[in-house]
């Protein structure tokens, strides 16, 4: 079971940090005919251009990528926790509140 977790984080934490460079690459103005940008624009061109139709940019703040990245995280958490818990969903989110009163 750890060798799954460790592979299936493994794959989505190199995926993320591909979508995070092409961020840091567009924000920085990088030479895209360099054969390593190339790479990252085409690992990621398939799934960032229809986001970009529907959420515009930010100045040269590529939002689209950034909530694609911030996506692939919640869905990490959600898949790892998926496969330790065997498919049962436990989220543990303590929401107790304890007002007290001043009479």
């Amino acid at each position: 079971m750890n060798s799954m977790l460790f592979l299936i984080n493994t794959l989505f934490d190199l995926y993320i940090m591909v979508v995070l460079m092409r961020a840091w690459l567009q924000f920085a103005r990088a030479d895209f005919y360099n054969p390593f940008s190339q790479f990252v624009v085409k690992a990621t061109q398939p799934i960032i251009a229809p986001l970009r139709r529907i959420i515009p940019p930010i100045g040269s703040l590529d939002t689209a990528t950034l909530l694609f990245a911030y996506v692939l995280c919640m869905g990490k958490f959600v898949v790892l926790n998926l496969v330790a818990t065997s498919g049962a969903l436990s989220f543990s989110l303590n929401c107790s509140i304890s007002a007290r009163w001043p009479f």
